[in-house]
């Protein structure tokens, strides 16, 4: 499916997951198509988004809605190869746990991406002008 300067499909279906391929970014022009690919998988998800360049609120909606819609079946939605402004939204969001490493292992928050959480944490007037 194409959707402007988004793109959803559903990669393959293995015997237990449905990949769901998404390049470019997730937005609100996109989060009905995407509701409406995620609404058709009825096993585990995982939410390829190797190409994804932006993510929004009505996108992490739509996520957590089908996330909900799938624990409810025992099943799961998980997010891979999440990278660059993507991964510190999801972050930012406290959805680490929602992450699969390259080989599908949950991860924990990485260095790079843990340090600079903490850091502006400890740090919050960092970059405030006098």
């Amino acid at each position: 499916m194409n959707h402007g300067a988004a793109r959803l499909r559903v990669q393959s279906d293995t015997a237990s997951a449905g990949i769901v391929d998404c390049e470019g970014e997730l937005d609100l022009a996109v989060a009905p198509e995407l509701d409406a690919v995620l609404g058709e998988i009825e096993r585990d998800v995982v939410v390829d988004c190797r190409s994804v360049t932006f993510i929004d609120a009505a996108a992490i909606g739509v996520l957590v809605r089908h996330r909900s819609r799938l624990a409810a079946q025992r099943r799961s939605l998980r997010l891979a190869n999440v990278s660059g402004a993507p991964r510190r939204v999801v972050h930012i969001l406290g959805l680490s746990s929602w992450l699969l490493d390259a080989d599908g292992a949950r991860p924990s928050i990485g260095a790079q991406d843990g340090h600079r959480i903490r850091r502006a944490a400890r740090n919050p007037t960092r970059g405030a002008r006098p």
